[in-house]
């Protein structure tokens, strides 16, 4: 890792820098020398010349990159001189050498202490202490969530006002901060961009505001957050943000343990969504820490909005609100929905004091719930998670109401993912689908009563007085259909049975 030229200006903005040439200002370098007639002048050297040092031998001055003090105007080859800056020759060379050289020396020892604070795997806390130390404002570490994980740095100037008061107060940065407008700027920038962020909020006119989204194998692992309490935000201090960026990376690569932080409401739950093997060890932790048990009945909800929550910042202010309903539950953002992983027994969805509550915020909110059937154990969490999510879209897509449970739309389920990968005839017994063709409402009728009378396992009583007619005119209906399609009901095989009733149910949804 290198001193690039934007943190070199900073170094040198006490001695009012000028740059005259800059060809390439994304420049790296490993060291500062004074111009000599031995000077080292590779590509990750920097030199510091005066003039009178040019003047007596000007055929020096063929380095790419230089510091001078006072000017050397014509005596530089514009051609071969990448960067060029000039100082004002009121500061002693030595002076400004001396303080680069030291910021240099500072550099590289902060960066094999930060290297070794990832070696040793140090608490999250004691490594951000560490690597802000070349930082002038007070960071902060955030999870998806927007709680706060670390922070480092002490504050010169008032907090107050700022997004850092509610911070210190509720250990959480609350996103209701920003206007809408700007929290869909700040999602839209910080997911799409892989650097460091500057922005502005109306809450906060006084203020500038950085953000830096932390992603791990391109996924987002949380961020961190600036405000410009004690100087401002100069590009220098980006480069530095980045830098921790990318240390926090390896941080949480080397170290499992401090992964954990995350896994609480992220990193776990996200594995076992994406159908990872979370290890029984691991499983084991978060069962004692949320008082579990192995065996426990689990429900899941997938929660959208009319406008998809396609990144995580996006679903951050609704989380907050949805953990005051399910206080003993994992919430997590995925895959454009909320998701609340919780036990049956601890949110009874048919009562009304529940509903009353859960109904109500959904209600405020224009949020859409859609509700898996119960299962033991979480292992195979992605496949309850495909019911309630396709619950949840279909209350999205117009369906009645703001809940939705799983086992009432299994039909619709199973006709949306064969149509989707055949026409619906495909799967249908053919006599079956030619009779519903002719669009004769009397055969579609003679069908409905068959597959009534099917499903309720060729109960002729039971299903006269669920169509609500004579037990005779079912027995018409059912002699006449049979001969429609050749066939005996007295004598089929289960597997016929089957395929009449899943002729019947696709037909009807053509």
């Amino acid at each position: 890792m290198k001193v690039n030229t934007n943190i070199l200006m900073d170094i040198l903005a006490p001695f009012e820098p000028k740059i005259h040439n800059e060809k390439c200002l994304n420049k790296y370098f490993e060291k500062v020398e004074i111009l000599t007639e031995a000077s080292d002048v590779d590509d990750a050297t920097i030199l510091f010349c005066v003039d009178r040092i040019c003047l007596s031998s000007p055929e020096m001055i063929t380095a790419k990159h230089i510091i001078s003090i006072g000017t050397l105007e014509g005596l530089i080859d514009t051609k071969t001189t990448d960067l060029f800056i000039e100082l004002s020759d009121e500061f002693p060379l030595l002076s400004v050498f001396k303080a680069v050289n030291e910021y240099f020396f500072q550099f590289e020892r902060w960066k094999q202490l930060v290297m070794m604070r990832i070696l040793k795997k140090d608490n999250i806390r004691s490594f951000l202490n560490v690597a802000s130390q070349l930082l002038k404002n007070p960071i902060a570490l955030f999870d998806n969530q927007l709680a706060l994980i670390a922070k480092a740095g002490t504050f010169e100037g008032s907090i107050e006002g700022t997004i850092w008061e509610g911070v210190i107060r509720d250990n959480y940065a609350s996103f209701d901060f920003y206007s809408p407008d700007e929290q869909q700027e700040i999602s839209k920038k910080t997911f799409d961009e892989n650097k460091p962020m500057i922005y502005h909020t109306t809450m906060d006119i006084d203020h500038t505001y950085v953000t830096s989204q932390l992603k791990i194998d391109n996924k987002a692992f949380g961020a961190l957050g600036l405000v410009d309490i004690n100087c401002e935000i100069t590009e220098g201090q980006l480069d530095i943000i980045q830098y921790i960026n990318n240390f926090l990376k390896l941080y949480f690569r080397n170290n499992e343990e401090a992964r954990l932080i995350f896994d609480n409401e992220t990193t776990f739950l996200t594995k076992l969504l994406d159908g990872v093997q979370v290890s029984h060890d691991l499983m084991k932790l978060h069962f004692k820490n949320m008082n579990w048990k192995e065996t426990d009945p689990f429900q899941l909800f997938a929660i959208r909005a009319n406008v998809a929550f396609d990144i995580p910042i996006r679903a951050i202010p609704y989380i907050k609100h949805i953990k005051n309903v399910f206080k003993n539950a994992l919430v997590v953002h995925y895959k454009e929905t909320i998701v609340v992983l919780c036990r049956v027994n601890d949110y009874d969805v048919k009562s009304e004091k529940f509903k009353k509550s859960f109904e109500g915020m959904l209600n405020q909110f224009s949020l859409y719930a859609g509700l898996s059937s119960p299962f033991t154990g979480i292992s195979h969490l992605d496949a309850y998670f495909v019911q309630c999510a396709f619950a949840s879209q279909l209350l999205v897509d117009g369906d009645n109401g703001v809940i939705l449970q799983y086992d009432n739309c299994v039909r619709e389920h199973i006709i949306k993912v064969l149509t989707d990968v055949h026409d619906l005839r495909s799967y249908c017994h053919p006599e079956i689908y030619e009779l519903w063709a002719k669009n004769d409402d009397s055969m579609r009728e003679l069908i409905r009563c068959m597959h009534l009378y099917l499903h309720n396992g060729r109960n002729l009583n039971y299903t006269a007085q669920m169509l609500f007619i004579h037990r005779n005119t079912l027995l018409y209906r059912i002699n006449k259909i049979a001969k429609l399609l050749s066939l005996d009901f007295n004598h089929l095989t289960d597997e016929e049975i089957r395929y009449i009733l899943l002729s019947c149910m696709f037909v009807e949804n053509l």
